[in-house]
């Protein structure tokens, strides 16, 4: 492959920009990555991380959620069946903490990689093959939290709300120093990974994502008054970090 990148540099459109090196274990590293996505990610838990570190983030997450809906309790515009609804959704927030536990099962991993047929001179069905069967075993290790999007965000330094599943995704790339660390003192945790956290909570209650509810359907009770206290309040926040 690496060969063949080679000989097709002159071809390529301008548009088409290839390192002026390609290095082999950088391209290699990079097909391994979603190939053996449970593998990589399991590495990279055994070496960095701990299941407290998992088990204190979650822990700090749920503890906001549960503020947060104290905090919506006692918006004064909220009518009672908004109220409900807005609350509902907060609880009902997935959190995606780090990685799944069965990544660090060797057992399980195991069976991910059974059936997968692998052939001297046929790299494409090769490839196709592990790629749909750990996919599929993947996805079957829960079916209602499917965890291949963590996973493939597990290496990156990301976090994100998905508002088509109500979940919060927090990667595990992320709960390191400078950002965390079990040492730290409850405040920094919540001060620093807290912060990032109750962000990306927010985002399920931002200027569009608040007229859904937890099933990304359109909430009955956001009605015109709402809308109209929400951008009010807006404005007032916008005013004072822009007067």
């Amino acid at each position: 492959m690496i060969n063949f990148l080679e000989e097709i540099r002159d071809y390529l459109p301008a548009y088409v920009r290839l390192p002026a090196t390609v290095m082999r274990e950088d391209f290699c590293t990079e097909q391994i990555k979603p190939l053996f996505l449970p593998v990589v990610s399991a590495v990279l838990v055994q070496d960095f991380f701990t299941p407290e570190t998992k088990s204190k983030v979650f822990v700090m997450a749920e503890n906001i959620k549960k503020q947060i809906v104290v905090v919506f309790d006692g918006v004064p515009w909220f009518d009672e069946p908004l109220k409900a609804a807005v609350i509902r959704k907060a609880q009902d927030m997935k959190l995606v903490i780090a990685y799944p536990d069965w990544v660090v099962d060797p057992v399980t991993l195991d069976k991910i990689y059974q059936n997968i047929s692998v052939n001297r001179g046929e790299l494409l069905f090769s490839l196709i093959s592990i790629r749909r069967e750990t996919l599929r075993k993947i996805y079957h290790q829960n079916e209602t939290e499917p965890w291949i999007g963590a996973l493939e965000i597990l290496y990156k330094h990301r976090e994100f709300y998905v508002p088509t599943e109500n979940k919060v995704n927090i990667a595990g790339s992320v709960l390191q120093l400078p950002s965390f660390s079990l040492n730290f003192p409850t405040p920094m945790q919540y001060g620093g990974m807290g912060t990032t956290v109750g962000h990306e909570i927010m985002h399920g209650f931002d200027n569009i994502r608040i007229m859904y509810d937890s099933n990304y359907k359109l909430e009955p009770n956001w009605n015109s008054a709402a809308n109209e206290s929400y951008l009010k309040v807006i404005r007032c926040l916008i005013n004072h970090y822009t007067s």
